[in-house]
Order: C-alpha cells, then sequence, then structure tokens
C-alpha cells in the first residue's frame, strides 16, 4: 500500500540522522520529521474513516521547509543532510504527490452509487449460486442414497398424470 511505502521513506529518513551524529547537527532535521510524520499519520487516520475524509485530507497535505543544518556541522555532514533531503522529496513528497494525483479524478459520489449498484447485484448473484447450489447437493445426495421425499413423489405424479 501507498501508505507503508511513505512510512518506509520516513524510517529511512531517520534512519540517516542516526545516533553517530550530535545532537546539535540533527535538531533542525529532526523537527523536519517529526512534522513528516504527523501529516503521515493524519493520512492514515482519514484512510481509517471514509473515502470522502481521506481525499479531503490528502488534498491538504503541505510540508514544511526543510529547516537549514547549523553553520558548523553544514560542511561537515553534507551528505547526510543532503541524503535527508534527497529521501525526503525523491519519496516521501514524490509519493505523497503521486497519490494526490492518484486520486484528483475520483468522484465520491460514484465511488458511493457504484458500491451501492454492485453490492446490491453481488448480494443476488450469491444468493442464486447458494440457491443453485442446494438444489443441485439436495438432487445428488438423493440420487446417492437412493431416496425420494414427498415433494419428490409429488413431482413424479404430476408428469405421469401429464402423459
Amino acid at each position: 500500500m501507498q501508505i507503508d511505502r511513505l512510512e518506509d521513506s520516513l524510517k529511512a529518513m531517520g534512519i540517516c540522522l542516526s545516533d553517530t551524529l550530535p545532537l546539535e547537527a540533527t535538531q533542525a532535521h529532526l523537527k523536519t520529521l517529526l512534522l513528516d510524520q504527523e501529516v503521515i499519520e493524519m493520512l492514515k487516520k482519514a484512510l481509517n474513516q471514509d473515502i470522502k475524509t481521506y481525499l479531503d485530507a490528502l488534498s491538504k497535505v503541505s510540508f514544511s521547509r526543510l529547516a537549514t543544518a547549523p553553520k558548523a556541522y553544514k560542511e561537515m555532514y553534507s551528505h547526510v543532510y543532503q541524503s535527508f533531503k534527497n529521501l525526503r522529496d525523491n519519496e516521501l513528497k514524490k509519493g505523497v504527490k503521486d497519490l494526490q494525483d492518484l486520486v484528483k479524478d475520483l468522484d465520491v459520489e460514484k465511488i458511493r452509487e457504484d458500491r451501492k449498484k454492485y453490492s446490491i447485484l453481488i448480494f443476488l448473484t450469491l444468493l442464486r449460486l447458494t440457491n443453485e447450489y442446494q438444489a443441485t447437493y439436495a438432487l445428488f445426495e438423493k440420487k446417492r442414497k437412493n431416496m425420494l421425499d414427498f415433494s419428490d413423489i409429488e413431482h413424479l405424479m404430476l408428469k405421469l398424470l401429464k402423459r
């Protein structure tokens, strides 16, 4: 699922800011990471409610600006900051953008109407199949046991009388 990929991106971003770096060097980026996690959590909660809530939440997603690294650490850990930025831009932000593009033309009311219409059709088809199965199974069992019930005798008598 797409949300899982977004969460994986967040984990990878967290790994970039590993424990080996001084807290002062990563503090600004950790704040950004926490804000990004809140965005993804908000999307997950919306997804667990209903489609309209999710689409509304997805359309309102915005990411905070990436904080600038402290000058003292900027050059020393530039590779870490660049990796963090690349993950954020190419995985997290792009993932959300892809989701937004995917659902931008969805008509929620049409989805609800289709769901109602198809759920009724599916229910009726299952009901018909169940009835056919029961009738076929009952006939099979009667033949296997070489027996007739009262209803069968009635039908056979009607056939005889019609001849």
